[in-house]
């Protein structure tokens, strides 16, 4: 029956490419994940310079270094202060700074749950100490980072808290602390 038809293999259109061909890798349809290389630029990091760290495990600079170096540096993108006397936790600091408006205030026992953090230390610079960062963990070695390690921390806790806070909306307290 199928012979029947009028229609032979020799009389299909050169268009067509067989399962032995190559495909044609420029078309985007048929290179998934193509971005010119800014992919690997964006993601990875690189070789990071050596941070002091106690034979205790995660350490983190103090709260009151990171707002003298942020007020100095960052005084105008931010319409809260970093005094010291403020009591103030730093998920709070963050979420109240201008532009970060659609940030709600993510669960410490969230964040402390290693599941809901998985994979991320791989592409946070400087995870450990980020991670301390954000939740308030005091630690003696703030006084012997430079400045410029501290501003390369600061920008690691925002962005594991984006990346965390991404994960926590769409649970259902999350999809709850966004809708207040």
């Amino acid at each position: 029956m199928h012979r029947d038809r009028g229609v032979s293999a020799a009389a299909i259109p050169g268009d067509r490419k067989r399962i032995g061909e190559p495909m044609d890798r420029s078309s985007p349809s048929t290179s998934w994940g193509f971005s010119g290389g800014r992919e690997k630029e964006r993601i990875g990091v690189g070789k990071q310079p050596e941070m002091p760290r106690s034979g205790g495990g995660s350490t983190a600079m103090s709260k009151s270094k990171l707002s003298d170096a942020e007020s100095e540096t960052d005084s105008e993108e931010s319409d809260v202060s970093g005094s010291d006397g403020e009591d103030t936790s730093w998920i709070s600091w963050f979420c109240s700074l201008k532009g970060n408006e659609f940030f709600c205030e993510v669960d410490d026992d969230y964040i402390q749950d290693d599941f809901n953090l998985c994979g991320l230390s791989n592409q946070v610079p400087y995870y450990d100490y980020a991670l301390d960062l954000i939740l308030d963990v005091e630690s003696s070695h703030g006084d012997m980072l430079t400045e410029e390690q501290n501003e390369l921390i600061e920008s690691a806790a925002e962005m594991l808290y984006g990346l965390i806070h991404v994960r926590y909306i769409i649970t259902s307290k999350g999809l709850s602390a966004m809708e207040r």
